[in-house]
């Protein structure tokens, strides 16, 4: 168990707009001495079809905690719902650590791809255009790849 992370998604067609927030986390795995951790959450709408449009975020970090109280939202604009379709939203969370690499506490990804209550949860938000929609999410230990690096690789070649 990696813990789970409460998110509400909501998609305005009236703005073509995404909006996610992050509320809390819970029962995250301990990362630091102490049985502790500094999550933080990073965020990444994906594929990119626009590189002026901001479609990766970060949560600020939260100290000392395994239940983190977020409550951030972030915004994807010009999301039109037709794209929602080929849209994955990757969520993953981070343990802060100063001088070495971010330890990986857990994520998931939502959209077509995804299964069980992560699609459900797409599927809700899609068919149920400005409304709230929130639910846990339980966090799995599988590390995406960074669908940004992807990009970054593929445009160097």
């Amino acid at each position: 168990e990696r813990g789970k992370l409460l998110i509400s998604l909501m998609y305005s067609k009236i703005t073509s707009t995404l909006h996610l927030k992050v509320i809390r986390g819970c029962q995250l795995l301990p990362m630091d001495f102490g049985q502790t951790s500094d999550p933080y959450c990073k965020i990444v709408l994906f594929p990119l079809n626009d590189t002026n449009t901001k479609w990766n975020f970060k949560t600020s970090v939260k100290k000392h905690t395994l239940q983190p109280e977020f409550h951030e939202e972030f915004i994807f604009q010009n999301v039109q719902l037709n794209e929602l379709i080929s849209k994955t939203l990757q969520i993953t969370v981070f343990d802060k650590d100063m001088g070495k690499k971010d330890d990986y506490i857990g994520g998931f990804q939502l959209g077509q791809i995804a299964s069980g209550d992560d699609l459900r949860h797409w599927l809700l938000m899609v068919k149920s255009p400005e409304h709230w929609i929130d639910m846990w999410h339980k966090l799995k230990p599988e590390q995406y790849s960074s669908p940004l690096r992807q990009r970054d690789s593929q445009t160097s070649r």
